[in-house]
């Protein structure tokens, strides 16, 4: 079965997100691809966004769908398993939070939490079993570290 996942994406000091992208599968390892699409727009990009959720949420969007095309796609919308969402479907098991740095110029690297969900209660909230940051040590290496 699919491990589906969340990403929000925020601005520094807010809790509202500014965009919400659904991943269909492989949600438990996209903190590591969340931090190679962030090396892979500092290293080639001069307008990163860095300071913008919703712009970098749709570059999230096009990195994402065009390393998940359909076999032998023959157009770039051709694709599956990401998508654009109003809030967290009830079947996700992670949720990442891309918070961005605020104020325009700023090009400081967004911050990467994982947050691993637990069931839904009564009420139906889901709670938070295990919170970490994904810590950029440098283009070869990403290691998770528990709050």
């Amino acid at each position: 079965m699919s491990t589906r996942a969340t990403i929000h994406f925020l601005l520094d000091g807010s809790d509202e997100s500014r965009a919400v992208i659904y991943r269909h599968g492989d949600g438990d390892g996209l903190g590591a691809e969340l931090s190679l699409f962030l090396d892979e727009l500092q290293a080639n990009l001069s307008d990163t966004r860095f300071n913008d959720p919703s712009y970098l949420a749709a570059k999230w969007v096009v990195w994402d769908a065009s390393r998940h095309h359909l076999p032998n796609a023959l157009h770039l919308c051709d694709f599956l398993s990401v998508g654009v969402v109003l809030t967290d479907p009830p079947d996700i098991a992670y949720r990442y939070l891309v918070i961005c740095g605020a104020g325009y110029g700023c090009v400081k690297r967004p911050v990467i939490i994982c947050q691993k969900l637990g069931c839904l209660n009564a009420k139906g909230v889901r709670s938070i079993k295990r919170k970490t940051t994904i810590k950029r040590e440098d283009s070869a290496t990403r290691t998770a570290t528990a709050l």
